[in-house]
């Protein structure tokens, strides 16, 4: 099958269409570890695709979302409607250059394609089966319990003072993208190292970066003190320089305390089991996991950030109280 790609003056180039591997997550199974190692990835044969952010969710947002949910997402990005309408184009230009570069196979890692409501799925299919001859879908699946701890964790990093658990969508999700012609590949998230084992799927055979920074757990006691702290602080998501200012907090109080992570008890987990089977049954995936015991209320989050200001202050009281070093003289 041959694609006919236009280039900016107008000049056609024919080309065989190539594959595609469309990386869809799910939420907190790891999509940022693929996208740093795989950012600039091109053999000769497979390349990571170039269009934009490494995080290819902000491509699918720009060329498939309604210029007004654009506009209410990412107000940032996009102050009006003539700045979606020309990120758009210049994504797809870029897309479209990178494809014209005459790999047999790309790779698109968007965790936003598994939030898509069906209308704004329909554009993507229709615009991903115009230029690849095949499409591979691969997901990641994490166990409800596992899921709840881990978003209550990256809520709490983005603002979240409330005790509010986040429950995680499989079937809603999962069934649009059994309505496409694509060849679907659903996996357990947990049982294998994930770079290691997107890239073994994707015939990537070569050593790719391995960045394993990005959100990695954060102590107890950390979480603790900044769920306490965002019940009266400024949502850190509403302006760069808080975000940044948040990042650089988590990063030094991130191992204050107990080295292990906060945990939910399951017994305040209002999990939906049918949900759970459906995935068992029809991704053929076991779900099943070890019983969760920890935290069961906002109050002992709080009276665990009460010991972390208490460590906070030890810490800082032994720093402030270490004699300044004598240079000898000669």
């Amino acid at each position: 099958m041959k694609l006919v790609l236009i280039g900016s003056f107008g000049q056609q180039e024919e080309i065989v269409k190539p594959k595609l591997i469309l990386h869809i997550g799910m939420p907190k199974t790891g999509s940022r570890a693929i996208q740093e190692a795989l950012n600039g990835y091109d053999d000769g044969r497979i390349a990571y695709l170039d269009a934009g952010p490494i995080n290819h969710s902000v491509f699918i947002q720009s060329m498939f979302m309604p210029i007004e949910q654009c506009m209410k997402n990412v107000p940032m990005r996009y102050p009006n409607a003539s700045s979606v309408k020309k990120y758009r184009r210049q994504l797809n230009d870029r897309a479209l250059k990178s494809i014209g570069r005459g790999r047999n196979k790309y790779i698109l890692s968007a965790e936003i394609l598994y939030h898509l409501n069906p209308q704004n799925f329909g554009r993507c299919i229709d615009y991903f089966d115009n230029l690849f001859s095949d499409i591979e879908v691969v997901g990641y699946v994490r166990s409800p319990k596992s899921y709840i701890n881990s978003a209550f964790q990256q809520r709490v990093k983005t603002g979240l003072g409330r005790f509010s658990l986040e429950l995680p969508s499989y079937t809603s999700k999962i069934t649009k993208f059994f309505s496409t012609r694509w060849h679907l590949n659903f996996r357990k998230y947990g049982d294998v190292d994930i770079v290691d084992d997107f890239c073994s799927f994707a015939g990537i055979k070569d050593s790719v970066r391995e960045i394993r920074e990005n959100n990695q757990s954060m102590s107890a006691h950390a979480t603790a003190l900044l769920y306490k702290m965002n019940k009266t602080s400024p949502n850190p998501v509403s302006s760069p320089a808080l975000f940044q200012e948040r990042a650089h907090l988590i990063k030094k109080i991130s191992r204050l305390g107990s080295s292990l992570p906060l945990k939910i008890d399951e017994s305040v987990m209002t999990i939906d089991y049918r949900e759970v089977d459906w995935v068992q049954k029809r991704l053929n995936i076991d779900l099943s996991e070890p019983p969760i015991h920890g935290i069961k209320s906002e109050g002992e989050i709080l009276g665990l950030a009460d010991e972390a200001e208490a460590l906070l202050k030890e810490l800082t009281g032994a720093a402030s109280s270490r004699p300044c070093p004598v240079q000898s003289r000669s």
